[in-house]
Parts: C-alpha cells; structure tokens; sequence
C-alpha cells in the first residue's frame, strides 16, 4: 500500500496559492468565515472534477472515505455536504473565476514559450482528447439551426476540445475556413470547427461556413471544415465530429502535443529544460509519439493479421510439402514411362518440364478452388483489413504469384530425379 504522498496533494502545491489569496481578498471571500475556507472548498470543487463526482452527497461520501488523509491532501475545515452547498450558494463565484484565469494565463504562457522558443518545434497545441487514446471524447445533444431532424432521429456528436495549431499539429487539411487562434477565448463568440462527414450532412448543397449548431444550450457558428480523420481506431466509419476552441471550453486535463522531426528522448530532454526553467517543480509526464498510440490502439487488428499470416504461412508450407510428396510418388510410378521416353529420344529438359507442368496443373485446380472459396468468404473479414478491399485484385495477384512460385519449388526436385533417371536401367526393371 503507497504510505507516500496523494497524488492529489502532489498537484496542489504545483497551484500558486498566492495568486489564489489575492483573489479571496479581492472579494472577501473569508470574512466572518471560522471554517471551511475557499480554499477548502476549491479543494473539494477541484477533487469532484478529477474524480468524476456527480453530487454533493457523492463528494461528501468520497471525502470521509479518505478522512485520516484529509489534512495532507490540504483540507483544513470539516468537509460536509451542507457546509459546501452553503458555500456554493453564498460564496463570490468571482474568486474562481479569477483564478482561473491566473491558471489559464500561466497555461498561455507555458504554451507560448514552448511552441515558439523551443528549437526543434514546427508547432505545439493542447487538447483535451488526443487521437486514437483510451479516453472518451466530449458527447452531447446538439441542434442544427435549418436542419429538420426526423421524427426517431436522435442527434448528438462527439466533439473535442483544442487549442489553436491543432489541425497543423495533428496533419489534419482544413478543406475551407480557418483554424481557431488566440483571439478565441471566452470573450469572443463562440465557433466550431466540422468535419466532411457533418457538413455534408446537416448542410447538404451549402456552405456550411456561417451556419450555426447549439452545443449545450449555447449557439457556435461554423468556421472552418476539416477533412475526416480517424480518432479511435482505423477501422471506424466516417461520422460526424466537431472541434471547439479549448479557450472557450477549459479543461484541467489536457494533452501537451508537439510536431516535430526530433527523436523522442531528444525532444523530452529539452522539453524537460524548458518547463523547469519556467518553474522548476514542474516536469513533463510520460510522452508517446502519435504513431505510438495507433500501435496500442490497433495491437488487437495487428495480433489478428499476425495469427492469419503465420496460419497462411503454415498451410502453404503444407501445401507444398503435399505437392511435393505427390510429385515424387508419381515420378517413382512413372520410372518405366520415362525411361521409355528418354531411349525414344527425349531430352532432360523435356522431362523436366513434363514432370512440372503435371505439378502446376494440380496447383492450377487447387488456384481455381481456392480463388473461388476466397472471392465468396473474405466479405467475412472485412473488419479486419484497413485501406484494402476484401476482393482487392492486388492481394490475389500476389497470393497467385506465390503459389505458383512455391508450386514451382515444390515440383522441381522430383523433376530434376526424373532427369537423373537411367533409361536401360528403368526398361530392365
């Protein structure tokens, strides 16, 4: 059992409890309190979002399940349901919304710092969800201004939130519009990037530039088209996904992404300089580089195109074993009839491609049988395959190639025995 330190106090002393008693001041935010300090109920505000909690009676459970370590994880007045929902309803909300800004300001700063200073950096971003990761995009109902949705039509998107440079980050072409910038924050109003999936389907023959769809009981209009992409796996459909700008949706947890042409450790060592030359307590998580997370994502397609690769390499190995048993045993019961053609004057390579050629057309019905059995079941294994139809000529042009060149392999041996065979020798027996 870890006897150390929460990871939950860990992450507050990084926050500047300074900036955050200015703000208490600002507002008197403490007067006539003799208990539960803002800061304590920062604390119990900031706990509920980093561990999912959905109700008040949910924090207050989840709190007193963990009390002998409330004092070091920084509570210092008695946490109950009903002081923090008296706090929630009496309490300036102006506090927190000011400190958040001190925290989104040093965010600013630290991302401003990275993407422009940093040698080696073509451009850097954050994200709340970064591509094919095993966390949940945002979800939720949204509305299209114009579009009439069917009766039993259900209409909500997956979404995430992202900083500016996302798209040129990620690779991502924006077809038509812009990208967001930093002129997109909470003061601005509110924008959304589309995909080509969503514009061509709740905007069908416009332009969806200007076009507006609700988001939580709020308006954005559309101001750029990206192309598809995929964000889970490889294998998914193209479907409708948005993009809003990560300065008007904030999140605590973002994903840090940077392109560039360096090496991972290059790239962590002086990644890891830079952040503690702005504050030395702090330093950079695990780091995984895009292709990285696709190889974890599709380790289940790649482990089920490894296991039929190795079984098609067993039954062709197989295949040609069988070939070449059947080959040899006709040429032991053809030692007669081959004898008989050399002393008639046959040559060695006569029989050398009479023996073969009986090989290949066994090989070229087992082809016909087999081609036709592929053609009808690999519409099974659809699933399976990225970027390739189950009847791609390519694939059974190459599958033929190979038989034929294993048929060949496999039939040569007994055909070059049949060249070595003594005519007077084989007429005798």
């Amino acid at each position: 059992m870890n006897q150390g330190r929460t990871v939950f106090s860990q992450l507050v002393d990084f926050l500047p409890t300074y900036q955050f008693q200015i703000c208490v001041d600002r507002y008197q935010g403490n007067r006539y309190v003799k208990d539960f300090s803002c800061w304590d109920q920062f604390l119990c505000l900031a706990f509920a979002q980093l561990t999912y909690r959905e109700s008040l009676r949910d924090i207050e459970a989840c709190l007193r399940a963990q009390q002998p370590k409330l004092y070091h994880m920084g509570f210092r007045g008695q946490v109950s349901r009903n002081t923090l929902a008296h706090a929630n309803e009496h309490r300036d909300w102006r506090i927190y919304a000011d400190f958040a800004q001190v925290l989104i300001a040093a965010a600013r700063d630290l991302d401003r710092h990275i993407g422009r200073a940093v040698p080696g950096v073509e451009s850097a971003t954050l994200a709340r969800v970064r591509p094919f990761s095993y966390k949940n995009y945002s979800n939720a109902p949204i509305a299209i201004d114009g579009y009439q949705a069917a009766p039993d039509e259900q209409l909500s998107s997956d979404y995430n939130e992202v900083g500016e440079n996302y798209f040129a980050t990620i690779g991502i072409p924006l077809i038509s519009g812009r990208d967001f910038n930093r002129t997109d924050d909470e003061n601005a109003p509110l924008v959304a990037v589309v995909n080509e999936t969503m514009a061509a389907k709740y905007w069908p023959g416009k332009d969806p530039l200007g076009q507006r769809l609700q988001v939580k009981d709020r308006w954005m209009q559309v101001v750029g088209v990206a192309k598809n992409s995929n964000y889970r796996t490889k294998l998914e459909e193209p479907k409708p996904f948005f993009y809003v700008p990560l300065r008007q949706n904030f999140s605590v947890q973002n994903a840090f992404l940077i392109r560039t042409q360096q090496s991972t450790a290059s790239m962590m060592s002086i990644l890891a300089n830079e952040i503690h030359a702005l504050d030395p307590n702090l330093g950079p998580l695990d780091t995984i580089t895009l292709q990285e997370q696709v190889d974890r994502m599709s380790f289940t397609q790649r482990l089920a195109v490894t296991l039929l690769a190795l079984f098609g390499g067993m039954a062709l190995f197989l295949a040609a074993i069988g070939l070449y048993a059947v080959m040899s045993y006709a040429v032991s019961q053809s030692t007669r009839e081959l004898g008989l053609r050399m002393a008639l004057g046959a040559g060695a390579s006569d029989l050398l491609r009479l023996v073969i050629s009986r090989g290949l057309l066994l090989t070229a019905g087992g082809i016909v049988i087999g081609a036709t059995a592929a053609l009808l079941l690999t519409r099974l294994m659809g699933n399976l395959l990225y970027k390739v139809s189950p009847r791609d000529p390519l694939a059974f042009a190459s599958a033929f190639a190979i038989m034929t060149i294993v048929a060949l392999l496999a039939c040569f041996l007994p055909a070059w025995r049949a060249t070595r065979i003594d005519p007077v020798r084989a007429l005798r027996s």
